[in-house]
C-alpha cells in the first residue's frame, strides 16, 4: 500500500463512527469521478472475534474520502466465481498486485510455497492468511493475487486452500477466483 492509499483510508475511517478496520492491502481500484479503492482489512466482529473485510473507499477529485461499503468474509461461504477474469467479471475494477505475505504467518507461507512448487502456471502471490483449521495436519485458507501473466488471463484475486500434513508435506487442495463484485457492489 502506498502512503497516499494509507492516508486516504485514514481520512475515510475518520469520517466513519464506530468502524474499526486495519487496512492490509489495496486489492483493486476503479476509476470513477474520482477513485474507488477496495481495501482488504482486518476487522472485529460484534463479539470481538477477528474477521476479514473488504472495505470500499471513495476518494473524490478534491482528495476527500469516505467509506461507501464494507463486506465481511464468511470463511465458511466465501463468494467465488468460475468466470474468467475480465472487465465483465470485475465490473471495471482493476485488480492490484500487492506485496507478498503482508498478513501471512511463516508457517502458512512455507506451506503455500511447498504446495504450489510443482505448478509452473500457477502464479499466485499470497497476501493474507484468512484462517486455519486443524485436523490431520493444518489447512490454510489464503487470499492472493494473480498477476495475469499469461496472454489469456487478467489479474484476479484468488482464494487458495492448502493442506499441510503432520509430516510437513503440503498440497494444493483448491484455488478459486474471488467474486470481487460480491464484495464491492
Amino acid at each position: 500500500m502506498t502512503d497516499d492509499e494509507k492516508e486516504t483510508f485514514q481520512k475515510a475511517l475518520g469520517a466513519q463512527s464506530g468502524a474499526d478496520y486495519e487496512p492490509i492491502a489495496v486489492l483493486a481500484t476503479q476509476v470513477v469521478a474520482g477513485e474507488n479503492l477496495a481495501y482488504l482489512c482486518r476487522g472485529a466482529s460484534t463479539d470481538g472475534a477477528a474477521q476479514w473485510d473488504i472495505v470500499v473507499v471513495y476518494k473524490d477529485l478534491q482528495g476527500n474520502a469516505s467509506i461507501t461499503g464494507a463486506a465481511a468474509f464468511d470463511l465458511a461461504d466465501i463468494k467465488t466465481t468460475d468466470e474468467a477474469a475480465s472487465t465483465e467479471a470485475t465490473g471495471a475494477w482493476e485488480v492490484r498486485q500487492a506485496s507478498s505475505g503482508v498478513a501471512m504467518t511463516a508457517e502458512a507461507a512455507q506451506a503455500f510455497t511447498k504446495a504450489i512448487a510443482s505448478y509452473d502456471d500457477l502464479q499466485i502471490n499470497p497476501l493474507a492468511l484468512l484462517g486455519t483449521q486443524q485436523g490431520d495436519g493444518t489447512d490454510y485458507l489464503i487470499l492472493g493475487t494473480h498477476n495475469g501473466a499469461t496472454q489469456d488471463s487478467a489479474p484476479a484475486v484468488f482464494v487458495v486452500n492448502v493442506h499441510e500434513s503432520a509430516d510437513g508435506a503440503a498440497e494444493l487442495i483448491d484455488e478459486s477466483k474471488l467474486d470481487l463484485l460480491a464484495y464491492v457492489s
